[in-house]
């Protein structure tokens, strides 16, 4: 009874509370290669709340692409994404390209220095995050 309560309770497929112990520092609204071939994106740094990721994804139809910094800590952020019911449909590290699992286990290496696709070395941290109303159904292409 209890889990059938929670499901309907849940507004999404994507498990935000994975994220849990990273923070987001910094939330910009740009497209990114492979995902966004057109950047759509306004280019403006946004507050770091979900709800401004839902206004620029659904009420003014830019391509859901975000660049976003995170750094260990708690936030409020990942409850916020869930209330606004986004989905992630892309995640992938700003420096090297990977695609990755949204959960925090995989996102902690990237926020160490590591090796662009050139083999030059970068400061970690930066991600690229596209959300929208449906979640990615094309996982193999995930890092463990």
């Amino acid at each position: 009874m209890a889990q059938a309560a929670a499901k309907q309770a849940a507004k999404t497929v994507t498990k935000w509370d994975a994220f849990r112990g990273l923070r987001p520092t910094k939330l910009l609204c740009e497209g990114y290669l492979p995902v966004h071939t057109v950047n759509s994106g306004c280019h403006t740094q946004l507050p770091v709340e979900g709800r401004w990721m839902a206004i620029h994804t659904r009420e003014r139809q830019h391509s859901g692409g975000f660049h976003i910094t995170l750094e260990p800590g708690e936030s409020e952020f990942w409850a916020q994404c869930a209330e606004a019911g986004l989905e992630i449909v892309d995640f992938r590290c700003g420096v090297c390209g990977k695609r990755l699992k949204p959960m925090a286990a995989a996102v902690m290496p990237h926020l160490r220095p590591h090796a662009d696709p050139n083999r030059k070395m970068q400061p970690g941290g930066l991600f690229f995050i596209t959300v929208g109303d449906a979640p990615s159904v094309d996982d193999e292409a995930l890092e463990e």
